[in-house]
């Protein structure tokens, strides 16, 4: 079974090749499992689709999250200038569920 724990945002930079955008991000946290299992974070974003274009984005981003802490972030499927004005990133990280306080400050 799965547990919604929490769901928090947050504020950061995304890294294409060097360059770097400001940007807000959303995270949700949830638990396979009972007490003391593995916590699922999925961290979501928007980007501007010419931007990424234009910096030679291709699957994948650094996002640097507002601690100075670095995840990736990737697009479902390749972007080119026929696709909508703002792109979904999304990434994920499992964490211990004594430690999500401190790997995501966001969350707590």
């Amino acid at each position: 079974m799965t547990y919604h724990i929490a769901e928090g945002d947050g504020n950061g930079r995304i890294d294409v090749n060097g360059h770097v955008l400001p940007v807000s991000y959303h995270l949700t946290a949830e638990r396979q499992g009972g007490s003391g299992s593995r916590v699922a974070v999925s961290i979501t974003l928007q980007a501007p689709r010419d931007w990424l274009i234009e910096k030679g984005f291709e699957e994948e981003a650094t996002l640097i999250r507002g601690n100075g802490e670095r995840g990736t972030v990737r697009s479902e499927a390749d972007v080119s200038a026929e696709d909508p004005l703002s792109i979904r990133l999304a990434g994920e990280a499992d964490v211990a569920d004594g430690s999500i306080g401190r790997t995501f400050p966001e969350l707590a």
